[in-house]
Parts: structure tokens; C-alpha cells; sequence
């Protein structure tokens, strides 16, 4: 007997108001607001508030001295990245991360900072190896301002 595929869409507007609803409820280390753009082709744009204190008190080093003064304090960043999905996983990259100056960072700092605030949420991920997809999905894809997914 083969299961049943189950496909659905999601528009940007529902996943905004879910990441909000989320990080109210069960608040993230290190994040303290997401926005998505979503873009057709697996790109996504993001606005993420990190608190760069938090960071900083786990790892000393992570940001080179002459950001510091920049990248203290709760401070949004714009990352702009592609994923893709499949067999259950999904994978991104970075294209580009703009800091709260809307100066370009350099991906190596942002790529650390994801990696840091990864190891510290309760499901300890690595952002730089394939990720698991909730709920079963096998894979998802985005088209202009809405996700879709399959089982």
C-alpha cells in the first residue's frame, strides 16, 4: 500500500504571521524577529532581528572589532538566500546579507553567526549541513509570495 501524497501552498503573509505567533510563544536564542519575502525559484529574502549580546556572550570572538559597535544589541539584517529541497532535507546558501547599516557583511561572518545561533536552539542544528523538513514533507519550493510542499 503506498501513502497518499498530500501537496499544499502556503502564502508569505500566513508564514509571517506563524514565524511572529512562533518567537512570541516560544522564543529562539540569539532571534528576535523574522520576515520573509518569498521569492519564486527557492529564493528567500529575510529581515532577521538577531540580538548580537546574546552571540557575543556565547562566542567572544565570532565578530571582528571594527563591526562591534555596529553589531550590538538587538540590530536587523537582510539576508538574501536560495535553498533546495529534497528527500526529506533542504540545503541553502547565502547570496548576500546586508547589516543594519544596509552595508553588504561578509557571508564567512553571517555563515559563523548561523552556525552559532544553530548550536543553540533546542534542535542543535548545523545551518551549513542538509536540514530535516517537519511533518513528513520529502520537499518544498517557492514561487512568488507562497511556499508549497509535498509528502
Amino acid at each position: 500500500v503506498s501513502a497518499q501524497k498530500i501537496g499544499f501552498e502556503v502564502p508569505e503573509r500566513a508564514v509571517n504571521e506563524y514565524l511572529a505567533y512562533s518567537l512570541r510563544n516560544k522564543p529562539r536564542p540569539g532571534i528576535s524577529a523574522i520576515t520573509v519575502t518569498l521569492l519564486p525559484k527557492n529564493d528567500i529574502s529575510a529581515a532577521i532581528e538577531i540580538d548580537f549580546n546574546s552571540v557575543t556572550e556565547w562566542n567572544p570572538e565570532i565578530l571582528p572589532e571594527p563591526l562591534r559597535p555596529l553589531l550590538s544589541g538587538k540590530r536587523t539584517i537582510q539576508l538574501n538566500t536560495h535553498f533546495e529541497s529534497k528527500n526529506g532535507t533542504f540545503t541553502f546558501s547565502l547570496k548576500d546579507v546586508h547589516g543594519p547599516d544596509g552595508k553588504l557583511l561578509e557571508n564567512k561572518l553571517m555563515t559563523a553567526l548561523l552556525r552559532a545561533i544553530g548550536s543553540r536552539q533546542p534542535e542543535s542544528y548545523d545551518a551549513a549541513k542538509p536540514l530535516p523538513l517537519p511533518f513528513g514533507l520529502k520537499r518544498i519550493w517557492t514561487e512568488k509570495q507562497s511556499v508549497m510542499g509535498e509528502t
